[in-house]
């Protein structure tokens, strides 16, 4: 079992600042020069201690992912936007997270809803300006919060100026995408290069007639793949980063980025004997369109980016993390490759979305956990999430009942807690969005028959404010998305006056500024198939220990088997579920903790 020292707490340093302090002023009333001394002293630790804080400030923070449509409409047309995250930036600053990450928000035709870029460096309409923007990055910076952009590097919108350029095969852009000419089929009729397909179904080749040639897009026909074999493609995408690293933003969130090289032969991919759906993402092997090696090459060269961009303008360390869905041991190569290389500051991590649900018993949560620790390379940051707009909701996946015990599973975790916006408050997916109300591209894609089964629309409704009209996201007769009708009893301004999912979710936040939640050595145990546990213990001060009983049944447990304690030892309630009967402050026992159904609890020893 591999331990983990998760962040760094920066408590120790103050006590040491403070107790010099004290001591040299009772030694040094009368002496000027060592005055002098401890004034240097002094400087230099604070120094230290702020160099200290800017480069590592992003290895423990709770980063918010903010779907922009859906989050705050300030203008009452059915749309977030971001007059409408800056409404509410005091509101998440009063949560304690620590940075935000916004989906795109750039100019597009909004096929894809962002994904589809015609200019990465403005803003789309919609959503309102660059002075917007910039006002959102002052905003958040005055209240302690870092922000985090979406670059969207695979692909671009068909209506982008580098696209229309290429079709006409304009010089520098000739080969500014991945284009190819058709194949024959016996009887003459023009036939894609490949056998290759699009994750959003259908051939991922559209023929251009205007340039008489099919060019590649792996997501929507309306996406074409940029081809970074092209160093003038790399220049344009590192020109991007290095344009809004000068507006402010601390990082970015690189989409999809195993998609980024493909082979250059254009050969067709295996078959995997799944499905008979030529046009279908699982009718072959993608060994030829993911995961090829030019893909570790191109993020450790934006590592070097922004790590030469923050040595050269100082400030917070910028970082970068990478989406991409792939075996572990591919997925721990974004961390850092067996030369040494460094990628991304840490790959998201899915496994708690992908491997796990409501069947899941305990061993699968201890599993998941511990795989990800113990493929991951030492030295590095684990990060953990629960849900994002692609994925169901993690209170639909796990049940409801099941909120406040997975937000202590997310929270007392070593390393970053990532959490989706409208996940605090426990919120749900909406499955009877009609066919009429459908706009996920993938789900228009198969039909009305089978648009339920693939549709992201479920888990992208507004964001649930209040009892009034649209939850209080917008004033519009209709927003771009039903907002989910159990908004009149599930919303942030009633959790906010009693016990509740909130409640729970921010009590967690603030624990994990305790030291044994910033630096603690992590060891996670089964106790049975309903019952888990995690410990985090830092030498010389109180340990943090985590219950959690995913079961439906009654629990009494006793921990000092598993974690060693000493026989009836007292265990003091730290958080506990929003329905549960124990309180904060609350002394149970290490040798029968009680644990009612779904219950969680998190508890110091001391």
């Amino acid at each position: 079992m591999q331990q983990v020292m998760a962040g760094v707490d920066d408590k120790d340093t103050d006590a040491e600042m403070s107790a010099m302090l004290n001591d040299e002023g009772v030694r040094t009333e009368t002496g000027t020069e060592s005055n002098k001394d401890t004034d240097t002293k002094t400087g230099t630790m604070m120094d230290q201690k702020m160099e200290h804080k800017e480069k590592d400030w992003w290895k423990h923070m709770t980063l918010y992912q903010i779907y922009p449509r859906s989050f705050m409409d300030s203008n009452g047309d059915g749309v977030g936007d971001l007059q409408g995250i800056i409404m509410k930036l005091p509101y998440l600053a009063e949560t304690g997270i620590e940075a935000i990450w916004l989906s795109p928000i750039y100019k597009s035709p909004m096929v894809d809803f962002g994904y589809d870029i015609t200019d990465f460096k403005d803003i789309h309409t919609e959503y309102g300006t660059m002075k917007d923007l910039e006002m959102l990055i002052t905003e958040a910076k005055r209240l302690g919060i870092k922000m985090i952009m979406d670059f969207v590097p695979n692909h671009t919108s068909d209506q982008n100026m580098w696209f229309e350029k290429s079709v006409n095969r304009e010089d520098g852009y000739e080969d500014f995408y991945m284009w190819a000419d058709a194949k024959m089929d016996k009887d003459g009729k023009r036939m894609p290069p490949n056998n290759w397909q699009s994750v959003f179904y259908g051939s991922a080749w559209t023929w251009n007639e205007k340039r008489g040639q099919y060019y590649l897009h792996q997501f929507t026909s309306a996406q074409p793949d940029l081809n970074f074999r092209n160093p003038k493609v790399v220049e344009a995408m590192d020109e991007v980063m290095r344009f809004w690293l000068d507006k402010g933003v601390n990082g970015f969130r690189i989409d999809a980025i195993n998609h980024l090289f493909e082979d250059a032969e254009l050969r067709d991919e295996p078959l995997t004997g799944k499905t008979d759906d030529k046009y279908s993402y699982e009718y072959t092997e993608h060994v030829y369109t993911k995961d090829l090696p030019e893909v570790m090459s191109m993020l450790q060269h934006w590592r070097k980016l922004v790590d030469d961009y923050t040595m050269k303008h100082g400030g917070p360390a910028r970082i970068i993390m990478t989406e991409a869905y792939a075996d572990l041991k591919t997925i721990m190569d974004y961390y850092e490759t067996h030369d040494g290389k460094k990628g991304a500051h840490f790959p998201f991590n899915f496994n708690l979305i992908t491997n796990l649900n409501e069947k899941s018993d305990a061993r699968d949560y201890v599993f998941e956990v511990q795989k990800w620790l113990i493929y991951m390379p030492r030295g590095y940051t684990p990060n953990w999430v629960m849900g994002n707009h692609d994925n169901v909701r993690m209170a639909t996946r796990f049940g409801p009942k099941r909120v406040d015990a997975m937000h202590m599973m997310l929270m007392t975790l070593p390393g970053v807690a990532v959490t989706y916006n409208g996940e605090e408050i426990g919120m749900q997916d909406n499955r009877d969005i009609t066919w009429e109300d459908t706009v996920d591209p993938p789900a228009r894609n198969v039909g009305r028959e089978k648009y339920k089964e693939v549709s992201r629309d479920p888990a992208r409704t507004p964001y649930q404010w209040n009892t009034q009209k649209n939850a209080g996201f917008s004033s519009a007769e209709k927003p771009w998305l039903p907002v989910h009708p159990n908004y009149k009893h599930l919303n942030l301004k009633q959790q906010m006056s009693q016990p509740s999912h909130y409640s729970v979710y921010k009590s967690l936040v603030e624990l994990r500024k305790m030291p044994a939640m910033c630096r603690g050595q992590f060891r996670a145990e089964v106790l049975n198939r309903d019952v888990f546990a995690f410990e985090r213990e830092v030498k010389g001060d109180n340990s943090v220990i985590t219950v959690i009983n995913i079961g439906p049944r009654a629990r009494a447990v006793n921990l000092t088997e598993v974690f060693g304690l000493k026989y009836q030892q007292q265990l003091t309630v730290l958080v506990a579920g929003s329905k549960s009967t124990h309180s904060t402050g609350n002394a149970l026992p290490a040798d029968a903790l009680p644990l009612a159904p779904y219950e969680g609890l998190v508890c110091m020893l001391e």
